[in-house]
């Protein structure tokens, strides 16, 4: 889970930064708050849902 954790957060920092790096952005486009609330609303979802994909399988093979 921890790397989960680490990943989404290097992959919030990507995500942002070659958003606000764009050569058409300007104004809000550029504001770093911004693109970072539009991947908390769009991309962390799917991430979080990968996540309880992916544990699920495990979960049920550790009850036995």
């Amino acid at each position: 889970m921890l790397m989960w954790l680490v990943g989404a957060a290097l992959y919030a920092g990507q995500y942002v930064t070659a958003r606000i790096s764009l050569p058409r952005a300007a104004g809000y486009e550029r504001a770093w708050d911004w693109r970072l609330f539009f991947f908390a609303l769009i991309r962390l979802p799917l991430l979080t849902l990968s996540l309880a994909v992916m544990l699920w399988p495990e979960c049920r093979l550790l009850r036995g």
